[in-house]
């Protein structure tokens, strides 16, 4: 973001929450069309070998807890960064 905003790069590309904590006044930050690019979303995730089962539920129980308490909102607005938690099944 700091080379976009003094002209070394035309455009860059990364995770929002990123892109937002690098603005400045004279930046925005929009999301056009890749039609290049088979999927044109994605939701981060974990991944754990099968045969840790027991740790994979483990993981899944505290992503849930966190994005069900204050605790990553509290994250993302000290950062002052906007949070799209993914929908939870």
């Amino acid at each position: 973001m700091a080379g976009l905003a003094v002209g070394q790069v035309l455009a860059v590309m990364g995770p929002k929450a990123q892109l937002e904590y690098g603005l400045t006044e004279a930046l925005d930050i929009h999301s056009p069309p890749l039609p290049a690019f088979s999927v044109g979303t994605w939701t981060i995730g974990a991944a754990i070998h099968f045969s840790h089962k027991p740790l994979s539920y483990t993981v899944d129980d505290i992503i849930y807890g966190v994005l069900n308490d204050a605790r990553i909102n509290d994250i993302f607005k000290r950062y002052n960064v906007t949070l799209s938690p993914p929908e939870l099944r």
